[in-house]
């Protein structure tokens, strides 16, 4: 994608109707230690995306931040892989670290 089919794209979506209903998530993984992770529908959004982490029992464990683009695919233990596409379109895999609030 050229920076000139980005800034196309974001006219066309800024003169797009909104619907007045829109989902509250677009993607579940579930990690190794039976955490579901939601992610926030982002409606177009640029910003990072914001996953909901839930234990096993369903309690809300808190949300994390991943940059925009990133296709979360595997969370295990500590680390978080994905995939991103460069400006050619090239995809790559990408390891994160995954750490608790406050460590």
């Amino acid at each position: 994608t050229t920076p000139a089919e980005l800034r196309r794209g974001q006219d066309v979506n800024d003169v797009s109707p909104r619907p007045a209903l829109r989902p509250a998530y677009d993607r579940l993984v579930v990690d190794d230690q039976a955490r579901l992770w939601i992610r926030e529908w982002y409606g177009g959004s640029t910003g990072p995306d914001r996953w909901w982490v839930f234990s096993h029992d369903g309690a809300l464990m808190g949300s994390v931040d991943v940059p925009h683009g990133l296709r979360l695919m595997a969370v295990r233990r500590d680390q978080a892989w994905g995939v991103v596409r460069d400006d050619l379109d090239v995809q790559y895999v990408v390891r994160y670290a995954v750490r608790a609030a406050g460590s």
